[in-house]
């Protein structure tokens, strides 16, 4: 699966996808002992060093650094207000049919349901509470959109570089 998400949201033209998901930090203030917001089979909220210390796969930690406590709280509770919910596999079949039409987003912009979140939908969605987004629409977020976005915006700093977390 994760190699699917990789490959289907690449852009034509664009370099190898790096990444195939994102989380919200909501609470900590290390690594060790943040609390993250994920949607997996059902969005979820854990230790993110105990989902991720030593399970080999790689994680990037970002944090803006242009906006108050008071909308990290906001985004941090909109992230909260998805725990429980069943995972949007159907989001990623969108994914999929925008990809066959060569990145258009056509069919992400017209799924607009909320009730079914993915990943990077659910980073999107809770920033766009406070008024900001990746370059892109929340509906028309992948991974990748999130991550070379932080990446080359002056607003996001990078924490933690790409790698196992042990």
């Amino acid at each position: 699966m994760s190699k699917s998400i990789r490959f289907f949201s690449r852009g034509i033209g664009e370099s190898r996808t790096e990444v195939n998901h994102a989380g919200v930090i909501v609470w900590g203030d290390r690594i060790t002992r943040a609390i993250v917001v994920e949607a997996l089979a059902k969005v979820m909220s854990h230790g993110l060093w105990a989902k991720y210390g030593k399970s080999g796969d790689e994680v990037a930690v970002f944090r803006n650094t242009k906006i108050t406590n008071l909308d990290r709280m906001k985004v941090a509770q909109k992230a909260r207000t998805y725990v429980g919910r069943k995972y949007g596999y159907f989001k990623i079949v969108t994914h999929v049919l925008d990809y066959a039409l060569f990145g258009l987003n056509v069919f992400r912009r017209l799924n607009q349901v909320e009730k079914y979140p993915i990943c990077s939908w659910l980073v999107a969605k809770a920033y766009a509470e406070i008024g900001l987004d990746f370059g892109v629409p929340y509906a028309e977020a992948a991974p990748d959109h999130l991550f070379d976005y932080c990446l080359e915006s002056p607003d996001w700093e990078l924490v933690r570089p790409l790698g196992r977390l042990s």
